[in-house]
């Protein structure tokens, strides 16, 4: 889910085989995610990750925004190599707050974060020659860095989300497709035996519905994919979304007040789409966001504001500058603001907290 990136969030190609690659995005407007690229080479490549987004990364694991009425922060990671740091986003402002947390072994291809708050501690996880999980306490900003050490050297881990106060990612290699626990303490992975034959080739991350007590992918093969795992009997079902179109280009699903997203990005869509996940099929919401940041760096909810929050890169002929857009879901209002110029190439995903 740039992250979302060259940094390059692990993907399957057509053929089935899946191979440790970019997430791409195909069509009007690729999306790019690259790690440690400079944007400039990457806007040519049209590269996503998954990313990221986190999508699903927040204190209450299976929500994208907050829900008790106080107001969220908004992150991202700066991940320039003399960078390597958390900064945070005034959305009201259109600026970046720099805030000395850094972490020196940010890995190369990122696959995504979330904020745990029982330990106070902003977790990353993402691929060198293995998997890599870091570990910042937001109060003292020391690192704790992991190498998952049974992980193998070809996994083909995607982003990492917390459910139920555990740790997990969805190794998508061909001879495994399964769901992972993370012990971030211990550096391990174990197999959860949760398994999606039909996970989409090309990702569009997922987020965790505890009233149905399922893991939910959405993904790309021919066509927009639908998975949802019990995590009780370890069932799936699947669901193509029927009436998408094989030239939709989704971002990321994200959950909203119960309900199921993903922002359609192509030039003559630009719009937040509704998924029935229940029947596979999308419904049109008119919620639209003309400036939606060719390459895309995901998107939170904040319940107190009641607005659904984007992040992403525009190059200007010049400079890669951040784009922040706040659609209002009552009003359907969209405010833009833009950081011109930032101090920083290379922005990874949102996250709140």
């Amino acid at each position: 889910m740039n992250r979302v990136e060259l940094k390059t969030v692990a993907v399957a190609n057509h053929g089935g085989a899946m191979e440790a690659d970019t997430i791409h995005k195909n069509g009007d407007s690729p999306k790019t995610h690259s790690s440690r690229a400079n944007f400039l080479t990457m806007t040519c490549f049209a590269l996503m990750s998954a990313s990221i987004i986190f999508s699903g990364c927040d204190k209450d694991d299976d929500k994208n925004g907050d829900d008790d009425g106080h107001t969220l922060n908004f992150y991202t990671f700066c991940y320039d190599d003399e960078k390597n740091e958390l900064v945070q986003i005034d959305i009201d402002n259109g600026k970046l707050i720099w805030t000395g947390i850094k972490i020196p072994n940010y890995a190369y291809n990122s696959r995504g974060y979330v904020f745990d708050e029982s330990r106070n501690e902003f977790i990353t996880f993402g691929l060198d020659d293995k998997p890599v999980i870091n570990r910042v306490n937001l109060s003292t900003k020391n690192v704790i860095t992991k190498e998952i050490s049974n992980a193998g050297t070809n996994s083909n881990f995607d982003n990492i989300i917390k459910i139920k106060g555990k740790f997990y990612s969805f190794e998508y290699s061909s001879d495994k497709l399964e769901l992972a626990e993370i012990d971030i303490e211990n550096g391990t992975v174990s197999w959860t035996g949760m398994k999606i034959p039909d996970y989409g080739w090309n990702s569009r991350g997922y987020v965790f519905d505890e009233s149905r007590n399922e893991f939910i992918t959405f993904g790309y093969g021919d066509e927009p994919v639908i998975n949802r795992v019990n995590f009780s009997t370890k069932n799936v079902v699947t669901k193509e979304i029927s009436n998408a179109g094989i030239s939709s280009n989704f971002d990321n699903i994200i959950k909203i007040k119960d309900k199921f997203y993903s922002f359609e990005y192509s030039s003559d869509k630009l719009e937040l789409a509704e998924i029935d996940i229940e029947n596979g099929t999308v419904s049109w919401t008119g919620m639209k966001i003309p400036d939606y940041a060719y390459n895309s760096r995901g998107y939170v909810f904040d319940e107190s504001r009641n607005e659904f929050i984007t992040l992403g890169l525009e190059y200007d002929g010049h400079h890669e500058n951040l784009v922040i857009n706040r659609l209002n879901l009552s009003t359907k209002n969209v405010i833009t603001k833009t950081i011109n110029n930032p101090d920083g190439n290379n922005f990874a995903e949102i996250i709140s907290w």
